[in-house]
């Protein structure tokens, strides 16, 4: 398959991704199962004001009124406690937050919502109670039927779909573009250039900025790098909002959080095996022909008799092979003492302590051994090698 049809397959699947994310979406809002609006909405009128625990006393109370007030007040600290009893239910964070109680009917039975609010006004979570015993209701049918289910819901309306949909296509763009080019080399030098100076970079909040302002790398890799970072930011994003997700499932929250996941795990597996090129295939060095050499012809030597185990050679090539048995041994060599000695001390201590010469960095590709004809050269040097 082609580079360009790797590419094209690359993106169709990401817009079959996109098209099944909008339809499966739509689908999933059109039969999300829970009320807008109901009695047990953030917006029904509260049982007390906001952050308030007790109703204020009038400023001089007859003794019916004080005992009602007084009672009033009990009740709302009473309601308060329960509520504050489950912590992790108003406040996720663990943050202080203030309290909004609602009551109201579901199927024939009295409930309280307690709401948790931040300091900003935003809802951080909410416990049902019963109006009667006080005591925590498990399950959320009764928080998608009272219309509290859409104050914690992960994804709360058509427009946080919308923007998940657009998400969804960011993540496709910028898959594509960061694997359709390879990723340049890093610099060696300086240090804050280098590949872990850019690992840091990239996993820290802003690190972008330092990525554009620190010199030492080409246009090219900073602008890799800001894409990958896009991707590992939206990565941790999308952990966050699995877990959400899978702590208050309903059909949209869990196709949100599915199909972004998806894309994103293909926009990188796919990417790396789709439309990141290959690497460039390094040209070999041109070898040159081979041309037959001749050498001058092979000059018997004494040496033991013929048809010996010693006596036997090989040709390979041009070039006749002798084993080392069949050569002259310096025994046989006359004369030439000082040579003799020179190559025992040289050569002979190279070749019998081998280890040691590679250690100490001695390296020799042969001898040269030079002079008037007649000199016994030859015989010298077979002497050697044996």
């Amino acid at each position: 398959m082609t580079p360009e049809k790797r590419r094209r397959l690359f993106v169709a699947g990401l817009v079959l991704l996109f098209v099944g994310y909008v339809v499966t979406a739509t689908a999933a809002w059109s039969n999300r199962g829970w009320a807008d609006h109901g009695p047990l909405s953030y917006t029904a009128q509260p049982l007390s004001p906001a952050g308030a625990a007790e109703p204020t006393a009038p400023t001089a109370p007859t003794a019916p009124a004080a005992s009602a007030a007084s009672a009033a007040s009990a009740e709302t600290a009473r309601v308060t406690q329960a509520c504050r009893s489950r912590p992790d239910d108003l406040a996720p964070s663990g943050d202080a937050v203030r309290l909004r109680i609602v009551s109201g009917t579901v199927d024939g039975s009295a409930y309280l919502a307690c709401y948790g609010q931040d300091s900003d006004g935003d809802v951080t979570g909410v416990v049902l109670l019963t109006a009667d015993r006080l005591t925590p209701v498990t399950g959320d049918r009764i928080l998608r039927a009272g219309g509290a289910w859409p104050w914690v819901a992960v994804v709360r309306s058509p427009a946080e779909l919308v923007f998940a949909g657009a998400t969804l296509a960011l993540i496709g763009v910028v898959s594509l573009r960061y694997h359709r080019r390879r990723e340049p080399a890093a610099a060696t030098s300086p240090w804050w250039a280098g590949r872990w100076a850019d690992a840091v970079l990239t996993t820290s909040g802003v690190g972008v900025l330092a990525l554009w302002l620190l010199p030492g790398r080409t246009r090219a890799r900073k602008a890799q790098l800001t894409l990958l970072t896009v991707l590992l930011w939206t990565g941790f994003a999308l952990v966050v909002v699995d877990i959400d997700a899978l702590a208050t499932p309903d059909p949209v929250a869990l196709t949100v959080a599915g199909f972004l996941s998806a894309t994103l795990l293909f926009g990188c597996l796919g990417g790396r095996y789709l439309v990141r090129p290959a690497p460039p295939v390094q040209a070999s060095a041109p070898v040159p022909p081979t041309v037959p050499l001749s050498g001058p012809p092979t000059v018997p030597l004494p040496g033991p008799p013929a048809g010996s185990v010693a006596s036997v050679t090989a040709s390979r090539g041009p070039w006749p092979v002798h084993s080392p048995a069949s050569l002259p041994s310096f025994a046989q060599v006359g004369g030439l003492e000082e040579v003799k000695a020179e190559l025992r001390q040289n050569l002979g201590s190279t070749l019998a302590h081998g280890s040691a010469a590679r250690a100490y960095g001695i390296r020799f590709n042969g001898i040269l051994l030079h002079g008037r004809p007649g000199h016994r050269q030859d015989p010298a040097g077979q002497g050697h090698r044996r």
